[in-house]
């Protein structure tokens, strides 16, 4: 009877598991629109390892676009253009691997630089990020890394950008964002963590300041660019980065099982990535927040907003002094 019980119990879990992997797979949203770009380029970043970043690249490719994927590691990203180029059935080879170093702001600029001023540059997607750590690291440029990375980096890279392209109608800046936990806050006097390091604390401090700057961004570009943050949901290979990523090897390989149910899959968070760079109801839309092909405000308090032009000022110095 027992051995019975314990049957029931474990198919009682794995319905239940099925049924919220099912959940997490199809609610949501699934961009279905196919549009023809050829013609049209898009530029990325975090786009070589497996996660959301690659996914978009890859359904850009699909519908014929040029991707410009900007990544450190080149081997890396020579083998996601094969796995990308392949996905289209060798139809679009238009993919290419550019270096882009976003813990350098010589590399940054240098990445521009080389970018063709007739380049028809659609949307540039910020995608890359850094893993918690437990302790302090410093970019090239001696910035702490998780600000050096998610903030400094994309606010040159972005800007840089904007100025060599903004005469392109429509430019889009899509920065992949997470919700501001209550918990987050811009410390100012001590921005790069050099007083005192807390990894959750800077991490969530980096989120912020994503979400700040694509505030500050849509009130200074013109010309027709919009900036918009998105949230593509809780992917399996972020969380299973961010979690597990200073455990051992043995509790990775236990983990990555439960998250393969528990969240999305790159391919369905991909989607209002998908919906915030392509969709033509978004001409025009900027500032705003888009979770689940849903246009909503940017999920900031009225006090974090009111720092927006703050860090934006002290974040140009800061780039601008190195």
């Amino acid at each position: 009877m027992s051995r019975r019980r314990s049957w029931s119990a474990m198919a009682a879990v794995a319905v239940s598991l099925g049924g919220y992997y099912l959940y997490s797979e199809y609610n949501g949203c699934t961009y279905k629109s196919k549009e023809d770009l050829k013609g049209h380029t898009f530029i990325l970043t975090g786009a070589t390892n497996a996660g959301v970043g690659k996914e978009t690249a890859r359904e850009l490719a699909i519908r014929g676009a040029t991707v410009i994927l900007g990544a450190k590691n080149l081997d890396r990203c020579h083998q996601a253009r094969h796995q990308i180029i392949t996905s289209t059935n060798f139809q679009n080879r238009e993919i290419e691997c550019v270096p882009l170093d976003l813990k350098s702001l010589s590399s940054i600029r240098k990445f521009v630089q080389n970018l063709p001023k007739d380049l028809p540059v659609d949307a540039l997607v910020n995608a890359a990020e850094t893993i918690k750590k437990d302790s302090r690291e410093e970019t090239v440029d001696g910035l702490e890394k998780q600000m050096g990375v998610s903030h400094f980096g994309h606010f040159l890279l972005t800007n840089l950008v904007v100025e060599k392209f903004n005469t392109i109608p429509g430019l889009r800046i899509v920065n992949i964002a997470f919700p501001s936990s209550k918990e987050a806050s811009i410390n100012f006097d001590d921005l790069n963590s050099e007083k005192d390091y807390n990894p959750s604390r800077v991490y969530r401090q980096a989120k912020l300041a994503t979400l700040l700057t694509t505030l500050e961004a849509s009130k200074r570009f013109g010309h027709g660019v919009t900036v918009n943050a998105v949230y593509p949901g809780q992917c399996n290979t972020e969380i299973y980065r961010h979690v597990s990523g200073n455990q051992s090897f043995i509790v990775k390989i236990l983990m990555q099982p439960l998250f393969m149910f528990l969240f999305k899959s790159p391919e369905r968070a991909a989607q209002t990535v998908l919906y915030a760079a392509l969709n033509k109801d978004l001409e025009g839309v900027t500032g705003k927040y888009v979770a689940d092909c849903m246009v909503k405000e940017l999920p900031i308090r009225e006090t974090e907003a009111a720092q927006s032009k703050r860090l934006w000022e002290v974040s140009r110095e800061i780039v601008e002094g190195v």
